[in-house]
């Protein structure tokens, strides 16, 4: 299949749910210098959508290179010139241009994002071998694929003049986002005799009860001599039931101004 430049279209199942799957062949690979098998025969498995799957959005035309102007082209320009990922030689990130110390290891352009190191597994094989080598010592993991805020830092003067080209506002630190700025909506405090519970019931119903916590919720039931086990559901619909009750036996119990102690 890899020599005649072939895939498989298969179905995937893995308990109730079907898919089709795309099956990539893999050549095996061998070291260069020590002839091991650096890559095995086998097959790369990609997940392929469903027609219904398959959505055709209604989008803008695409821009053209004559809508923007110079000035917009340059800044976009040597803002990804500034910004490519650059590795060391031995496969770990380093800065981009004017990022390094510039005695550290030589670098070069990233080729593939391969170069990067898992983080996920050199954090596992790194306990592997501190286990398999009785040490409590583990070997460090430094994550590459985490924003390098200090080189970021370090280019701050060419991302701040490609905002400023497209007219766009950079948010300050800590500035809220729209929706952390909506209203948040109050907690609504805790009737305090049967007649505000009933009240509440009448206005609101099961949802307003609802809204409420489970001790105060408890708190009534413990009143009216209500069982207080189960989740929060169970505990609002013997309250429903018991205002419900006592309404048909003529409203509360409790006079109006006996208050409760949560």
């Amino acid at each position: 299949m890899g020599r005649t430049r072939k895939v498989a279209i298969c179905t995937f199942s893995r308990g109730a749910t079907l898919r089709l799957v795309a099956l990539l062949p893999q050549q095996r690979q061998l070291d260069a210098h020590t002839g091991s098998v650096h890559l095995p025969d086998g097959f790369h498995m990609v997940h392929l959508p469903w027609a219904d799957e398959v959505r055709s959005p209604a989008l803008p035309p695409p821009l053209d290179i004559g809508d923007f102007s110079a000035g917009q082209l340059g800044a976009a320009r040597a803002l990804v010139q500034g910004l490519a990922l650059r590795c060391d030689v031995d496969g770990g990130r380093s800065a981009g241009d004017g990022g390094g110390s510039g005695d550290d290891k030589p670098v070069a352009p990233l080729a593939h994002v391969t170069t990067i190191a898992n983080p996920a597994a050199h954090r596992y094989f790194a306990i592997m071998q501190a286990v398999v080598l009785g040490s409590a010592d583990v070997e460090l993991t430094v994550d590459g694929t985490l924003p390098d805020n200090e080189w970021l830092g370090s280019h701050s003067d060419m991302i701040r003049r490609f905002l400023d080209v497209f007219g766009v506002s950079p948010a300050a630190p800590g500035t809220a986002s729209e929706s952390s700025r909506l209203p948040k909506k109050q907690k609504r405090s805790a009737p305090q005799t049967d007649a505000e519970w009933m009240e509440l019931y009448k206005k609101e119903g099961r949802e307003g009860l609802a809204e409420l916590t489970v001790p105060e919720l408890k708190t009534f039931c413990k009143r009216n001599s209500l069982a207080v086990g189960g989740k929060k559901d169970d505990l609002v619909t013997r309250i429903e039931c018991e205002l419900l009750k006592c309404d048909a036996e003529g409203g509360p119990r409790l006079e109006p101004d006996e208050k409760v102690e949560y």
